[in-house]
């Protein structure tokens, strides 16, 4: 039986809007050399709650858009 919340290689990964894609370590002998976080994301996130938090600027509602 697999972890579903382990990580991910990037094309493990469902579509966009499914699962986290922070990048959480560099594996070089997987393809783009990256793992991904791959925990569950509310709709219209790219990232899950914490590493959304890690990314966000301070200040912005989540989900709002960027002004220029």
């Amino acid at each position: 039986m697999s972890d579903t919340n382990a990580p991910k290689q990037l094309y493990e990964l469902g579509p966009i809007g499914r699962e986290c894609r922070f990048p959480v370590a560099e594996q070089h002998e997987t393809i783009g050399g990256f793992l991904f976080c791959a925990k569950p994301v509310k709709l219209g996130l790219v990232y899950c709650n914490h590493h959304h938090d890690l990314s966000a600027v301070k200040g912005r509602p989540r989900g709002a858009p960027r002004q220029n």
